[in-house]
């Protein structure tokens, strides 16, 4: 699941440097007249604010299930997406700089903003907790490899055959 929203935020971040004509007169802040020529297609906007919105509303909907492995989780989890959304608002900004200004911004905080509403109105529940969970404590054994703890043990429990060289 990871993995696969890495690729995905991947494949938007370059979606959006490719489609984003970066010219030296832009890098130097001159003005091309038109702001058509300063961002990328609206297509490619609307799918990666899309993305984010939707993004933003699920971490800010499932922060209340933060709070039960602790508070000082729970707040350095909340000072650490605060930080990230301000990274991402930047990061739009930089490549939508008209359109972002205009409506992305506030969008953005709107999804906050539902993501809160929606935690508040429908009580999220553990259950993608306890999947992950039961994924992550299966057992590791796949086609006859031992896992890395049993493989320790071995070296350690092994008298025979001494894991450090010896002057004997």
């Amino acid at each position: 699941m990871t993995l696969t929203g890495f690729t995905a935020f991947y494949g938007l971040e370059r979606l959006a440097d490719r489609s984003s004509p970066r010219t030296e007169h832009a890098a130097t802040g001159a003005t091309s007249g038109s702001a058509a020529h300063d961002d990328p297609g609206v297509g490619i906007y609307r799918l990666h604010l899309g993305s984010f919105l939707v993004y933003n509303a699920l971490i800010t909907y499932t922060m209340a299930l933060r709070l039960r492995t602790g508070i000082a989780f729970a707040a350095l989890f909340t000072i650490a997406m605060g930080l990230h959304f301000v990274l991402t608002d930047r990061g739009l900004e930089e490549h939508y700089p008209h359109r972002f200004r205009r409506s992305g911004r506030t969008l953005l905080a709107g999804a906050l903003l539902v993501g809160w509403l929606l935690s508040a109105l429908f009580a999220p529940s553990s259950t993608l907790l306890e999947v992950s969970a039961e994924l992550n404590d299966r057992s590791r054994k796949t086609l006859g490899w031992i896992t890395p703890t049993e493989a320790m043990q071995r070296l350690l429990s092994d008298a025979v055959s001494p894991v450090v060289a010896t002057t004997a």
